[in-house]
């Protein structure tokens, strides 16, 4: 880690090669288990103490996850006196999206939240949803600006660029939500640009993510307004409909089996005990087994990014058993198919937790690619681990809300279909509970 900031703090200095080397270097430390031996060898032990650092590098936002998660609380509680069901799974892409606000900008105002919004912003869902199941047109108007760009009479021309924005509204009305988030983003995006020399302060410990692009050594061309915009809409979607529908997801299965409920609120008892008073921390959390065992699982089944995400050697061939994979050949398997195999999983399709509390599971721990693996895994995946270890936690422990599952079953949580992120069958209505 020291490595990596070190070099990420020089990007101005030190050539693009020297860099990369550097950072490469540290990921292969660090993904290999070669990082734990050099810090066990090389200075005798010290190996738990750099994970200490790590946590520190990455929990420093985990306060603001926890007023969340106790506000969450609180608008669930609210159901209670109305005495009317609400949907988990709307709630919990709300606290996700209030999440991914949180660490991109400093600059809302009490209130602005999506977890403040009425049945908390069933339109922003919805449309996200929506956005989510028309994934195949995306696919294939990215195939056509492929195809456009390689005739050389056509390259100042996109896929979609010459369709007027009313013909492409009226086609994919879902469309209108990317544009208000844009358009929510903006006036702190425009902020973090114009005011950057104003909030340059190296002493700071929090720096919100716009204001950090627009202070980077970036080109200017990659911090125009018009970019970070774009930027903000992938971030957002990208942080809250998969955090969100696994929250969901893992409800689900907690509240519809008693056995888990109780084990999990028997687990949480001691290191909830005081909240809100007191906030367990993420290493605590992380510590819980059965806790731990119940969210693998969950993301197990949720797959993350459903689709085949291709890796390419460009220069080696690969020996693959008795075959010989030539270089520059896409190779690519999807989470389904890895999570979905008998060999590796006992009874793959079944919600069972214990199976991550065996003696051995490096053979399942080998296939499991929820976050896929690698230099390009998932960047959020912090992010993502540590609001399902938190939340869980604070709905789940033994004097947390009284929720019980109202006209929902497993076929509603159950992925059926994929538009890169699995989603259940379509006339699904979500994770309903009813607040006792």
């Amino acid at each position: 880690m020291a490595v990596l900031n070190w070099a990420s703090s020089r990007t101005d200095t030190l050539s693009p090669g020297t860099t990369a080397l550097l950072v490469i270097t540290t990921w292969l430390l660090y993904v290999t288990g070669l990082a734990e031996f050099y810090y066990e060898y090389r200075y005798g032990g010290k190996y738990i103490f750099e994970i200490e650092q790590m946590h520190k590098e990455f929990a420093r936002y985990w306060p603001m996850l926890a007023d969340k998660a106790l506000f969450l609380e609180s608008r669930i509680q609210e159901y209670k006196a109305q005495g009317k069901a609400m949907r988990l799974d709307r709630a919990f892409s709300a606290f996700s999206a209030d999440c991914i606000e949180g660490i991109c900008t400093d600059d809302l105002k009490p209130g602005d939240g999506f977890l403040y919004q009425p049945d908390f912003g069933p339109e922003w869902y919805d449309g996200l949803l929506g956005l989510i199941r028309n994934a195949p047109i995306g696919e294939w108007t990215a195939w056509l600006s492929r195809t456009v760009h390689r005739h050389p009479r056509l390259t100042n021309y996109s896929s979609l660029g010459y369709i007027p924005q009313r013909l492409l509204l009226w086609l994919f009305p879902q469309g209108h939500i990317a544009n208000k988030y844009d358009e929510r983003t903006r006036t702190q995006i425009h902020k973090a640009v114009t005011q950057q020399h104003l909030s340059k302060d190296d002493s700071s410990e929090h720096i919100a993510l716009f204001q950090a692009l627009a202070q980077s050594n970036l080109s200017p061309a990659d911090k125009t307004e018009e970019r970070l915009v774009k930027e903000a809409k992938l971030i957002f979607l990208g942080g809250t409909i998969s955090t969100g529908r696994t929250l969901g997801f893992v409800s689900y299965y907690i509240l519809s089996r008693p056995y888990i409920k109780a084990r999990l609120g028997g687990e949480l008892r001691d290191v909830m005990t005081a909240w809100p008073e007191v906030v367990p921390t993420w290493i605590e959390l992380e510590k819980l087994p059965y806790l731990q065992a119940v969210i693998k699982e969950a993301l197990r089944l949720t797959y993350g990014f459903m689709r085949r995400l291709p890796r390419v050697s460009p220069d080696v061939a690969i020996q693959y058993k008795e075959y010989t994979i030539p270089p520059g050949t896409p190779l690519g398997m999807n989470a389904y198919l890895m999570h979905s195999n008998p060999e590796v999983y006992q009874d793959p399709d079944q919600f069972a937790p214990e199976r991550w509390l065996a003696e051995d599971t490096k053979t399942m721990q080998r296939s499991y690619v929820t976050f896929t693996k690698g230099s390009r895994s998932c960047l959020g995946q912090d992010l993502s681990m540590a609001e399902i270890s938190l939340v869980p936690a604070v709905l789940f422990r033994p004097d947390g809300p009284g929720m019980e599952l109202f006209e929902t079953d497993e076929s509603d949580v159950k992925h059926v279909h994929n538009f890169v992120v699995p989603l259940p069958k379509f006339d699904s209505l979500g994770v309903r509970v009813m607040v006792r």
